[in-house]
């Protein structure tokens, strides 16, 4: 119990202190800040505490960028199980274009492809996936990343496996929040010297996204709506709820947060979620 609330003290005190720096700190254009030592890319957060913290509302996520001369390391840190949950099981990617477009060039990608596969496979099987009341009971239990990160194109196609040609990605559950840690040379890439470039000059975009729930699992998703509305109109068939599929998410909109209502409102917040940022290295 100790060890908890310690826990959740550190976590209130940097959110604190991310709120009285956001006047001189936040917003769409971020300055990144000098890096002060060599930061180890293990998704433990402890080495950034120094650094100006970045809160993004809307996604009730924090994050922090530094560079030196050679490479820039981002950190994402975020609270929210079903969060992590989605990532799990949608996929998420950091986006770095050097050309000043907010355009997907090439990123880093995590994803777990054996729990997607599963949790395809159990829905076909006719597996319900958690309702709400079901998911109230995980909220202290933190979920595990064990996918894999790689280097990938527009189209997802994979270029590099973690930890080859200048690129390094991990992502942990630490002291009661989930981080996602980068680190990516300037020259990562420069096995193709027209793909990509970073130099302190560069006009550099950062684009994070979740990526949107796969093709099969809205249809899987589909057709169980649509059997239970069938159901629902037979004689003894129960009620009805809801009245069908609802408009599916946006782009830009929130990724924390649980669902509004049923098992239905699972077909929302079900497209590709982004938001990009100007970054200005540090000299």
């Amino acid at each position: 119990m100790g060890m908890y609330i310690l826990k959740m003290t550190r976590f209130i005190v940097l959110l604190a202190i991310t709120f009285v720096l956001l006047t001189s700190c936040g917003g769409d254009k971020i300055e990144s800040q000098r890096m002060k030592a060599p930061i180890t890319i293990d998704g433990i957060a402890d080495e950034w505490n120094e650094y100006c913290q970045f809160y993004y509302e809307e996604w009730k996520t924090m994050y922090s960028i530094v560079n030196d001369d050679t490479s820039i390391s981002i950190i994402i840190q975020f609270r929210d199980n079903q969060l992590a949950r989605k990532i799990n099981t949608r996929g998420f990617t950091i986006w770095l274009n050097s050309d000043g477009d907010e355009e997907n060039n090439w990123g880093i990608h995590y994803e777990d492809r054996e729990l997607m596969d599963k949790m395809l496979n159990d829905m076909a099987d006719g597996k319900e996936m958690p309702n709400r009341e079901n998911r109230s009971s995980e909220v202290n239990n933190a979920v595990e990343f064990s996918g894999t990160f790689s280097l990938v194109d527009k189209d997802k196609n994979l270029l590099s496996e973690n930890r080859q040609n200048g690129i390094y990605a991990e992502a942990l559950y630490d002291q009661g929040s989930y981080c996602f840690e980068y680190k990516i040379m300037f020259d990562a890439v420069n096995f193709n010297s027209d793909f990509f470039k970073i130099t302190l000059d560069s006009d550099l975009k950062l684009g994070i996204e979740l990526a949107a729930v796969s093709e099969e699992f809205k249809e899987i998703m589909q057709q169980k709506m649509s059997d239970r509305m069938k159901d629902g109109m037979r004689p003894g068939g129960g009620e009805t709820r809801g009245g069908g599929m609802r408009g599916g998410g946006k782009r830009g909109g929130g990724m924390g947060g649980p669902p509004g209502g049923g098992r239905e409102n699972m077909m929302k917040d079900v497209d590709a979620q982004e938001v990009w940022l100007t970054v200005i290295l540090a000299y």
